[in-house]
């Protein structure tokens, strides 16, 4: 995986875990979990999870979300993962522009594996 669309990933979840009204934005968009990359799915959906219960996620609902995970080298890991997305920075006017990127990438992603097989 490009190591530049996941620092995009990473602000884009930054934006998501600071902004209730960009994670509705998302949520009612095209741009879905499966578009992202591996890494980042588990984040996304607990984030999706507490917009449900109308609340923000946080490093230590995040935590305790991962308790279900068995794996300790896999918890370590998502930690990690939510570390690095809540110390990215980036600017809510670029929240469009980096929806826009994600989907681009997984596009040209799919496209590539398509001609591949």
């Amino acid at each position: 995986m490009n190591k530049d669309i996941l620092k995009i990933e990473q602000q884009f979840i930054y934006l998501l875990l600071k902004n209730e009204g960009l994670v509705d934005e998302w949520i009612n968009s095209q741009l879905k979990i499966e578009h992202f990359s591996k890494e980042h799915k588990t984040i996304l959906t607990a984030i999706q999870d507490c917009y449900d219960k109308n609340v923000l996620l946080t490093r230590k609902t995040f935590i305790a979300m991962l308790e279900s995970i068995k794996l300790p080298k896999e918890r370590v890991e998502q930690e990690m993962v939510f570390n690095r997305c809540l110390v990215s920075q980036a600017n809510i006017n670029d929240f469009p522009s980096l929806m826009s990127q994600i989907m681009e990438e997984y596009l040209l992603r799919s496209t590539t594996m398509s001609i591949k097989k």
